[in-house]
C-alpha cells in the first residue's frame, strides 16, 4: 500500500506542489515548493508561541496559528489539485478509467456532459440533482 502511495504522490505530470490527499480531504506536499510552504508556515506558528510566550500575549500564538493556516490554504489553492474528499486508491483508479468526476460533489460519469451537467447544478444550487447523479457510476446497480 505504500508503494502504491508513494507511486501516486509522484505521479504529477502538472507540476503541482501539493496533491489531493488519497484519505479525507486536503493536500500533501509533493514538491520542494509544497514542502517550504509547510516548513514557512510551522515557523510562523512557532514564531507565534514564542511571541506569546515571551511578552504574556496568549494572542500571539493564536494569530501565528491563522496565519499558518492562511498561508497553506492560499498556496494550496494556488498551486495545487483541487481539494475533494476521496477514500483511498478506488478514487483515483476510476479517474484513470476515463471517468469524468464532477469537482463539486465528487460523483464520476462515463460521459463528460454528464459531468459538466453537475457540476454546474452544484455550483449554483450547492446540492445534488438526483436526475444528474442517477446517472453517475457509484450509483448504477
Amino acid at each position: 500500500m505504500i508503494k502504491e502511495y508513494i507511486k501516486y504522490l509522484k505521479d504529477n505530470p502538472q507540476g503541482y506542489w501539493f496533491k489531493a490527499r488519497l484519505y479525507g480531504w486536503g493536500w500533501v506536499p509533493v514538491k520542494w515548493q509544497g514542502w517550504l510552504v509547510v516548513a514557512i508556515g510551522i515557523a510562523i506558528l512557532f514564531a507565534g508561541v514564542y511571541v506569546g510566550q515571551m511578552d504574556d500575549a496568549p494572542g500571539a500564538a493564536l494569530l501565528g496559528f491563522l496565519l499558518m493556516i492562511a498561508l497553506i490554504f492560499t498556496f494550496g489553492y494556488r498551486k495545487g489539485e483541487k481539494p475533494h474528499w476521496q477514500w483511498g486508491l478506488k478514487d483515483v483508479e476510476k479517474l484513470q478509467k476515463n471517468l469524468h468526476k464532477c469537482p463539486e460533489c465528487g460523483f464520476y460519469y462515463r460521459e463528460k456532459e454528464w459531468a459538466n451537467k453537475c457540476e454546474a447544478w452544484c455550483r449554483e444550487h450547492h446540492s445534488c440533482n438526483l436526475e444528474i447523479t442517477i446517472h453517475a457510476e457509484d450509483n448504477r446497480k
